[in-house]
């Protein structure tokens, strides 16, 4: 592996136990200046559960009630056709057994891990105040990290309010890893109930309003139980697909005539029409760019809305006891960089180098024939030398690994690698195995 520039620091990623009282209290005392507890983050069981790993086989026990609706219009269906046969996954199972158990890669210097935004700070205290206009606690969370993108400071908003996680980019997954994801779900957050969605713009018109219908009645359904005022505080890590999901469930209210077609976005003071805006201001590809706290109207009678806060980058501390969660969250795309770790292509090459590790940890070996490889690796330079091959007598050296790595995560991220968890369900929160 390419070594990696800046990093002075000699901090291991080896799992070692996260003092969930210090986590919790950090991010309380920062929120809301209380020390949070949540009945949700005491694990009743410490139990192995063997369904929640890969391991070369997809177990029945952890299938919980499928739903259609998920996996006829968000789930990537061809991604339950793996290209592995059974007689290559026993043997290559039995070769990475040998392998590194445990992410034993070096963070970046602390003050570089992520590039934080000038207005998280005071969106933070902004959340606070407008938590206590909501009855219902809409987290956002990246499907591929269901725990490195949920931010420790949105633990206590959900003390007293019902709590629904929205697991975004579900194009990437099955029906059997939404499943697994679930099932770890139901482990680690008992209390919160969770759908998953294909947020990707890319949805033809006439599928908007048959995908998202069921997303839209499951959230009235949650506010109307609630009681109280009907207000969805929405939360969610930067690029998680917040925005695009608020966009796709406003569609599918203006279609239904639950919302006036005329109606306002009011953010920062400012009200701005939704009739001829394809999408809110400002969603981009790109972590940090909803700014401004935003109230959406999604249903006029009784009345109810959305809350929409900036997403909120993970605490330094949070990276530093989860390492590996940096890692994960780079390959997603959900940090943003400093300029320096940006252009730095050993860190691009690190993230490759994660995702590697994940898929051999799960036993996924799909990425084995997509880049026509003879057997599993774990060595990132020769996954890599497979790609960009037509370029490498025409690039420099620095711009084909770079072109490598871009075309490594995107395969990744589009789910030609087939369905990929980053985080080891394996594992909850306090990094306590289940």
């Amino acid at each position: 592996m390419i070594p990696m520039k800046s990093i002075p620091s000699a901090t291991s990623l080896r799992r070692y136990p996260i003092s969930l009282s210090s986590l919790v209290a950090r991010a309380g005392d920062t929120l809301l200046h209380k020390r949070p507890h949540h009945p949700g983050l005491t694990l009743s069981t410490h139990r192995s559960i063997a369904s929640l790993s890969s391991s070369g086989s997809r177990n029945n026990t952890a299938r919980i009630s499928a739903s259609s609706w998920e996996e006829q219009y968000h789930l990537g269906r061809s991604l339950s056709k793996s290209t592995v046969t059974a007689e290559q996954q026993k043997k290559w199972n039995q070769k990475v057994k040998k392998w590194k158990q445990e992410w034993d890669e070096v963070l970046p210097n602390q003050q570089e891990q992520v590039h934080y935004q000038g207005y998280e700070m005071d969106a933070l205290e902004e959340i606070q105040k407008k938590s206590y206009e909501a009855n219902l606690l809409l987290e956002i969370r990246d499907v591929r990290v269901p725990l490195s993108s949920h931010h420790p400071s949105f633990t206590r908003l959900a003390r007293h309010r019902n709590h629904l996680i929205c697991y975004t980019h579900a194009d990437t997954i099955d029906a059997v890893t939404r499943d697994r994801v679930r099932l770890w779900t139901s482990k680690v957050w008992p209390d919160a109930k969770c759908l998953f969605i294909d947020t990707r713009e890319m949805r033809k018109k006439e599928d908007v309003l048959p995908a998202f219908s069921f997303a839209y009645e499951r959230l009235l359904r949650n506010l109307d139980a609630a009681g109280g005022i009907n207000a969805a505080l929405t939360v969610g890590m930067p690029n998680v697909g917040k925005s695009s999901l608020l966009l796709s469930l406003l569609k599918h209210a203006k279609t239904q005539e639950a919302i006036p077609k005329s109606t306002k976005m009011r953010t920062s003071n400012k009200s701005k029409s939704l009739r001829n805006v394809k999408q809110p201001i400002g969603i981009q590809d790109v972590p940090g760019k909803t700014r401004d706290i935003t109230e959406y109207l999604i249903r006029q009678k009784p009345r109810a809305y959305f809350l929409d806060v900036p997403g909120m980058s993970p605490p330094a501390f949070f990276l530093n006891e989860n390492p590996q969660s940096w890692f994960a969250l780079g390959a997603c795309n959900l940090v943003l960089l400093s300029r320096e770790l940006e252009e730095d292509i050993a860190v691009h090459t690190s993230f490759c180098d994660y995702v590697l590790y994940a898929m051999n940890r799960d036993r996924n070996f799909q990425y084995v024939n997509k880049l026509g490889l003879d057997g599993p690796t774990q060595d990132i330079q020769e996954a890599l030398e497979k790609l960009c091959r037509k370029n490498q007598d025409k690039w420099s050296e620095e711009r084909l690994q770079k072109g490598r790595c871009e075309m490594f995560l995107k395969f990744f991220n589009t789910g030609n690698f087939g369905p990929v968890i980053l985080d080891d369900l394996n594992y909850g929160l306090k990094d306590r195995k289940l």
